[in-house]
């Protein structure tokens, strides 16, 4: 059976529910997409406390696109943060996720997952600005070296100091 959408009761039930906004931004001139917190794997994932409204911008960054900021969000993270939006009427997923990565900044946290930075194994990668070496502004993705740097250390006869990190600044 092929699914058809949701039914139109739902639609407006939860088009009431979030006041005909996007519930990550408060937009109500974008128009809405219902959006699964959790996947949906059939006609039981199709309640009002498994849907969120979201903008068009804003429902493809939850699905992991960049926003034009380059702000990138994680799966965990952002069905932690919908979640909440289903029980909270009042405030937006902007807001609220913004909330928790200060706070988990302040708690030494990785500001992408909220785990502790230095136990992030998530983060394999970092957009390092410069080669810690020799300068150079481009470094081999995920490490602190460009490529002729890290070219370099591999024949060497002494312990290299070549560190792979993540984008929370700690080790991968």
């Amino acid at each position: 059976m092929s699914y058809k959408g949701l039914p139109a009761q739902l639609k407006a039930a939860l088009a009431a529910r979030d006041q005909y906004r996007c519930r990550w931004c408060g937009a109500t001139n974008r128009g809405t997409d219902a959006h699964h917190i959790e996947y949906r794997r059939g006609y039981a994932y199709d309640v009002l406390e498994n849907l969120v409204s979201l903008c068009r911008l804003h429902h493809d960054f939850v699905h992991g696109a960049p926003l034009g900021n380059g702000d990138r969000i994680v799966k965990a993270v952002a069905q932690a943060v919908l979640l909440h939006l289903v029980d909270h009427p009042g405030v937006t997923g902007a807001s609220y996720w913004r909330r928790l990565k200060r706070q988990w900044v302040l708690e030494g946290k990785c500001e992408r997952h909220g785990v502790k930075a230095d136990e992030c194994q998530d983060c394999r990668w970092q957009a390092v600005a410069a080669c810690v070496e020799c300068g150079n502004d481009d470094p081999a993705e995920g490490y602190d070296l460009c490529t002729d740097c890290l070219e370099a250390t591999e024949g060497a006869s002494t312990p290299s100091r070549v560190a792979k990190v993540g984008p929370c600044g700690s080790p991968a």
